[in-house]
């Protein structure tokens, strides 16, 4: 998998938001890093909740396995044409 550099997390968040995906990222200490995708909440929008946990310590690395969940989470959305535009990325037909 291809490192995400760390210059692009800022615009990687700020497309996932323009884009409306419904997602929650965090960590705790040295566990790596853990994200959400979807809502529970009753007012929004439901998607199914997923919560992955990337063992990754290196932002680059949870970004680029945040990012292809994404693409395959979400095929049609601005996201992801923007994504695979950017970084050259050709999702495999699943």
């Amino acid at each position: 998998m291809k490192l995400i550099k760390k210059k692009h997390i800022g615009e990687i968040m700020q497309r996932i938001y323009d884009s409306e995906i419904h997602i929650k990222i965090g960590w705790f200490w040295d566990g790596g890093v853990d994200y959400v995708v979807g809502t529970d909440t009753p007012d929004f929008w439901v998607a199914p909740v997923k919560l992955t946990r990337t063992d990754e310590r290196d932002m680059g690395m949870a970004f680029a396995i945040m990012c292809i969940d994404l693409v395959y989470g979400y095929p049609e959305s601005s996201f992801t044409k923007w994504f695979c535009k950017k970084f050259k990325f050709t999702p495999e037909a699943t």
